[in-house]
């Protein structure tokens, strides 16, 4: 416990893993699971990286898209199903912090960003798989920490309780 240690190159632990090299600075081993700091749900209070974003694959949904996440029991099914909680979401966010968004593979794309909803923080991190036409397919969102998973889940069930929706949320009958 307290020990530190210098950064670390796993380069050749990742040597394998389509040969891209990374580097994690500052690596520190203290305590369980290697947190030293604040989780990195938290974000970092900067205002610069709170811009104004509107996911593209919104709008390009593939009709058969489906969506999953740790505050839906099952899965979404099809493009209006996944742009009716996706759009949901969005409305009780406060912000979007962003770490990263962009192409990931050949037909991926990747979100990592800090919110805050209902004074919760939450990490997020959306993954999008495109397929053949360049259209969102399939539709990864998971939030963290556990609190803000099922405070999620809570507002949706809210928001969809008697429409077809609502199953797949937690409700006051849940």
């Amino acid at each position: 416990m307290g020990a530190k240690f210098a950064p670390k190159d796993v380069t050749e632990d990742l040597a394998g893993a389509r040969g891209i090299p990374h580097r994690v600075a500052n690596c520190r081993i203290a305590g369980r699971y290697g947190m030293t700091a604040n989780p990195t749900y938290m974000g970092t209070g900067d205002p610069a990286r709170r811009q104004p974003y509107y996911p593209w694959w919104l709008d390009k949904l593939a009709d058969d898209a489906t969506g999953e996440g740790a505050f839906i029991q099952g899965a979404l099914q099809g493009a209006d199903a996944v742009r009716a909680v996706v759009t949901f979401a969005r409305t009780v966010y406060e912000y979007q912090e962003f770490t990263f968004f962009g192409d990931y593979g050949d037909h991926g794309w990747l979100e990592d960003y800090t919110t805050h909803f209902h004074g919760q923080p939450a990490g997020v991190v959306v993954t999008v798989a495109r397929n053949a036409d360049g259209k969102a397919q399939h539709l990864v969102v998971n939030h963290r920490p556990r609190s803000a998973v099922l405070l999620l889940a809570r507002l949706c069930g809210e928001k969809f309780a008697g429409t077809p929706l609502a199953e797949l949320f937690i409700t006051s009958a849940s």
